[in-house]
């Protein structure tokens, strides 16, 4: 069965897409590894490796160093693969942070998506989870005592957890300061009460 390929980045163009389409360029040098395989060298998920090589949003500085690294055995290879993958990360999270504070993109209708209490809630996750370095599953689930299951699904945004109690404990296990649990703890509660408001799926609200 023939490997499925990447696909195209999901970045507008500009360094953003220019960083992506450097890091699929690299995997395919090295040799095209599915997303399981690499995800196993770099010691993450496999989801967060897919977001990574596809964005849209930007993956951590810490993360892309992580993928250069385990790609190339060679010293020279890997040090060259992660030098470029550096400097074309710095320069499209540039470029994303412009994008974001921008008043065109603020303001301009048509031109930003208002995002529900859940998205935000779930991009917050997202971030805390690559921020503490992308751990695996199975590493999260050790430290705070939940299924890794259920930690993938809320990682990834496929539910919502139940209780603000024990969204507080993954984000502490995922070193959440206390105004970031109680930031994540208020959408949560919106997320939930729309949920029910609008009596929707459990993957939207």
């Amino acid at each position: 069965m023939a490997k499925k390929p990447l696909g195209l980045p999901l970045a507008p163009p500009g360094p953003q897409y220019d960083f992506f389409s450097l890091l699929q360029e690299m995997i395919l040098k090295a040799g095209d590894p599915s997303l399981a395989t690499l995800a196993g060298r770099v010691h993450c998920a496999r989801q967060v490796l897919h977001r990574a090589t596809r964005g849209p949003k930007m993956p951590s500085r810490d993360l892309t160093k992580r993928i250069a690294d385990a790609l190339f055995d060679d010293d020279e290879t890997r040090n060259d693969a992660r030098s470029r993958l550096l400097a074309a990360w710095t320069q499209g999270v540039a470029d994303a942070r412009q994008a974001a504070s921008s008043p065109a993109a603020l303001m301009t209708p048509g031109t930003v998506s208002i995002k529900s209490p859940r998205c935000l809630l779930m991009d917050k996750l997202h971030d805390l989870y690559s921020r503490a370095g992308s751990p695996s599953i199975s590493d999260v689930a050790l430290t705070t005592g939940l299924r890794r299951s259920t930690i993938h699904e809320w990682v990834t945004g496929r539910s919502l957890p139940r209780e603000d109690g024990v969204l507080a404990l993954l984000a502490y296990g995922l070193g959440a300061s206390p105004s970031e649990v109680e930031s994540l703890t208020a959408l949560h509660k919106t997320a939930r009460k729309m949920k029910k408001m609008h009596d929707v799926t459990k993957d939207y609200i």
